[in-house]
């Protein structure tokens, strides 16, 4: 009687002590990193920080024609391939239940099983691999992350159990939404070293702007940007500017778009966000290169005279100004007094 009033005892005390927390996600002993994606046959990304930023809309919609290289360190000796899973954030595919055949199977199996480099443990995924089964692609709104598991079990779809000597993973993330295209203040503008052209600022941060330039005809009414139309990414004849982050306007030089005064271009405006989703064209905005003008131009268009002989002003320490500083203003004075009466 006595010990079965002892054990009852035990029971209850072990039901009212705190249960330990549900295992967290763990990495395993087998480290993962990503070091580049190509595009079409050419490197894209290496750093950190483009390594950083989320696959964007233009990979995903070329996402077969889209490699992204991981590396792993200390997997274990004579494996030659890893067999991949991808999962949500809340999914642990190191698990057996995870990775179960038939319908309740929670994790993805990636085919094919990728081979990993002799030399320093690196494989190459596609893309369309990667997000094989997943939405994460067509998905609007806020980009999903995911993470990549590589199990080196010799197997080319484990389901049983492994240890944590036979997998890792990593992280990534993808965005298919790109920011909406900004709304220029003006339709027209002009000028020749600065013509300023503005919109208000986006909602989202670390957005980018980049203005494209149609010149090529000298006029708005044969240019080839259109509202809404996308961007013309590497077109070589249609040059164009980016901003720095969060900008609301941005300041182009007409003669570095090869405008000859009186000339006009047509030019859009882009919204590029952190990670490099890019807006289609807002509506265009026609330029015109405006010359300069100096105090000459001005006396000549008012007086309908030449300008005094020797009135341009000196170059800063060229010495005195061939007309005196006085003669100067009364002139200045009589052409505004002549206008005035008109």
């Amino acid at each position: 009687m006595t010990r079965t009033v002892l054990l009852l005892l035990a029971v209850f005390v072990l039901e009212l002590a705190p249960r330990p927390a549900a295992a967290q996600l763990t990495s395993g002993n087998i480290a993962l990193s990503m070091y580049q994606v190509t595009e079409g046959g050419v490197v894209t990304r290496t750093t950190a920080t483009d390594l950083g930023k989320a696959l964007n809309a233009a990979q995903c919609a070329d996402a077969a024609n889209v490699d992204v290289g991981f590396t792993t360190t200390n997997a274990p000796s004579g494996i030659l391939f890893v067999d991949l899973w991808v999962g949500t954030p809340s999914e642990d595919c190191s698990t057996a239940v995870s990775r179960v055949p038939g319908d309740m199977r929670i994790c993805t199996h990636l085919t094919p099983d990728p081979t990993l480099d002799a030399t320093d443990g690196s494989f190459t995924v596609s893309l369309a691999d990667l997000i094989a089964g997943s939405t994460a692609c067509t998905t609007g709104g806020s980009e999903v992350s995911l993470n990549l598991w590589a199990l080196a079990t010799g197997e080319t779809e484990t389901t049983g159990t492994i240890t944590a000597d036979q997998f890792g993973y990593i992280q990534f993330s993808v965005d298919p939404t790109a920011p909406a295209a900004p709304v220029p203040n003006q339709t027209t503008a002009s000028g020749d070293t600065g013509i300023s052209i503005t919109w208000p600022a986006a909602a989202e941060t670390d957005v980018t702007y980049r203005a494209y330039v149609d010149s090529a005809s000298g006029s708005c009414d044969t240019g080839t940007l259109t509202a809404g139309a996308a961007a013309p990414v590497g077109d070589p004849t249609i040059p164009s500017q980016s901003t720095g982050s969060d900008a609301s306007g941005i300041t182009l030089s007409a003669a570095d778009f090869g405008l000859e005064d009186g000339q006009s271009a047509l030019v859009a405006i882009t919204s590029v966000d952190a990670n490099d989703n890019e807006s289609v064209l807002s509506q265009t905005v026609c330029v015109t290169r405006v010359p300069s003008a100096g105090f000459c131009d001005v006396y000549a268009a008012d007086s309908g005279e030449p300008c005094p002989q020797g009135c341009a002003v000196s170059q800063p320490g060229a010495g005195g100004s061939p007309l005196p500083l006085l003669p100067l203003l009364a002139l200045v004075l009589g052409l505004a007094r002549r206008r005035s009466r008109r």
